[in-house]
This record gives C-alpha cells, sequence and structure tokens, in this order.
C-alpha cells in the first residue's frame, strides 16, 4: 500500500473546501491511529472523490474507533484548521517593503500581490465554516 502524506507548508489552494477539510481529518487520524490504520485509509480515500459510498465507508470506520482517540482526532482537527487559517490570513496580508538602496529606508510598502494570488479570500470564510461543522460532529468544547 503507498503511503501517502501531506508534505505542503501551504495548503493547497486546488482543493475544494471538502477536500481540505477531510484531508484535516484524515491527517489527524493519521497523527493519533497511525497512517495504516483503516480509518485513515478510509477517510484519505474520501477526501479524493465526491463519492456517497465512499464517505459512508469513512464514516463507519471513524465510528469504530474508540471514544478516547476520536476526542483526540477531534482536538487535532480543530487545532490543525486553526492553523491552517492562520497560514491564509497571514499570506493574504503580506506586505512588501520599498528600500532606496542608498538610504536603507523603507519608501514605501503595500501589499504583495503576489500572495493575494497564493491566498483565496474565501477560503478563511470557508474554514471558519468546516471549523463549525467539525465542532458539530464532535461536539461544542475543545476538550
Amino acid at each position: 500500500m503507498a503511503d501517502i502524506s501531506d508534505a505542503a507548508v501551504v495548503p493547497d489552494q486546488s482543493l475544494t473546501v471538502r477536500q481540505r477539510a477531510m484531508t484535516i481529518l484524515a491527517d489527524s487520524v493519521s497523527a493519533v491511529v497511525g497512517p495504516r490504520n483503516l480509518a485513515y485509509v478510509a477517510i484519505r480515500k474520501a477526501s479524493m472523490d465526491a463519492d456517497q459510498s465512499k464517505d459512508q465507508w469513512a464514516s463507519m470506520m471513524f465510528n469504530q474507533l474508540p471514544v478516547s482517540n476520536r476526542k483526540q482526532i477531534r482536538t487535532s482537527a480543530i487545532d490543525k484548521a486553526h492553523e491552517e487559517k492562520t497560514k491564509q490570513t497571514e499570506i493574504a496580508s503580506a506586505v512588501v517593503e520599498i528600500i532606496d538602496p542608498r538610504s536603507g529606508k523603507v519608501v514605501d510598502s503595500r501589499p504583495d500581490n503576489s500572495a493575494q494570488s497564493l491566498s483565496n479570500p474565501e477560503a478563511g470564510k470557508a474554514v471558519e465554516a468546516r471549523l463549525s461543522d467539525f465542532r458539530k460532529l464532535f461536539g461544542g468544547s475543545r476538550r
């Protein structure tokens, strides 16, 4: 079986919100129970396809995990989603400073347009919506 891993520091903006949320969940499952666990494999495969049968299989495998593991996964997934939202916010608020080479002083600063192309302004809202979905799925409190 091939090992699937997410080595990217910045989330892939080409993924849909659903795919990214499922990937966050899969990463959290892997961190808690390991990448060879059937729940991880099922969730990871469901994240790549919008196939309802794969979603049902992933849900069934996830629900078979012990409650203590699911609580750890829940906390990890929420933390990862918050980290991703923070990264997207940092990318969106990046600033370029133009420095005068003679004086070494900042003569102008403006938003970095290249950072804008990397971040999707709607992505922060989408991540927040998925966080809300995680809270509904796993309960209201963080621990």
